[in-house]
């Protein structure tokens, strides 16, 4: 299963169990990341506005163990990413946006590879949120100008 393939909570719970997050007995709506206990909590939410992702996000911020949070509107056609930290962390996927060509594959090949990582800390999910591609991209086409 791809991201870009989830149309509804099976799909999305076969996309997290494909790549081997283990779901939590006491509450389904957590998920293991690594062998150091850390979560990813996932929520489906009517709406993804900024008012209502920055609520969530102050919300995420009191959670204890929860590293990682996806929020998934209604429809199954937008994700956000938030890392919790100094600096809480946000990146979206909106399936129906358009995106240049590269950069959607870009997205869509990070977010395709996220996976459970049987050591303490879990390179995929902190790859969300590297902008290396996208500064090193700049700088080719800078260079070539």
């Amino acid at each position: 299963m791809l991201i870009e393939d989830i149309t509804c909570e099976s799909d999305l719970v076969t996309f997290l169990t494909e790549r081997n997050f283990e779901r939590q007995e006491h509450r389904q709506d957590l998920y293991s990341i690594d062998t150091q206990g850390r979560l990813l909590r996932v929520e489906v939410l009517e709406d993804l506005s900024g008012p209502t992702v920055q609520l969530k996000r102050m919300d995420f911020a009191r959670e204890v163990g929860v590293q990682y949070h996806l929020l998934a509107s209604r429809g199954y056609s937008i994700f956000a990413f938030q890392r919790y930290g100094p600096v809480p962390t946000l990146m979206t996927f909106d399936k129906n946006r358009r995106y240049r060509e590269d950069t959607r594959k870009s997205i869509l090949k990070k977010l395709n590879s996220i996976q459970y990582i049987d050591a303490g800390f879990n390179p995929t999910l902190f790859s969300l949120f590297e902008v290396s591609e996208i500064v090193k991209r700049f700088y080719v086409e800078f260079r070539a100008l």
